[in-house]
């Protein structure tokens, strides 16, 4: 529910995974939003081109939940620094600065040892979701 209303039905799962609105996307989770220009089923923005879940077109706002991103994997393109890292021993969140000066949370494994100041490439590891940009 938002403003005493019922926002949407699903399972929990797909209330994560594919919520409705941007506001129950930021309500049911951490998330980041970045812009981006749909272009049908891929969208380009500060992490290239990726594939969306549901087609769109035009100005839009890519969610990027923590988790869907991935660090230094091989074919991750866009450049980031890490600004901080939080260890909570089962994982950790790192947060990030890409080159455009955007900035994300990712939510990593927990052997994985970053430290503030290195550079990673930054990619994605599921189809995203876009909501038109206000």
């Amino acid at each position: 529910m938002l403003g005493g209303r019922v926002a949407q039905v699903a399972t929990p799962q797909n209330l994560y995974r594919a919520p409705t609105t941007r506001e129950v996307a930021a309500f049911v989770g951490e998330a980041n939003f970045i812009p981006g220009e749909a272009n049908g089923h891929t969208v380009d923005c500060a992490l290239g081109r990726l594939v969306l879940d549901e087609p769109a077109v035009g100005a839009v706002s890519v969610l990027l939940r923590p988790e869907w991103l991935r660090l230094n994997a091989h074919d991750a393109q866009t450049r980031g620094v890490i600004l901080w890292r939080e260890f909570y021993g089962h994982d950790q969140r790192i947060g990030i600065r890409l080159s455009d000066e955007t900035l994300l949370v990712v939510r990593s494994a927990a052997g994985e040892d970053y430290a503030p100041g290195e550079t990673v490439r930054v990619g994605v590891n599921v189809a995203v979701r876009a909501y038109p940009r206000e």
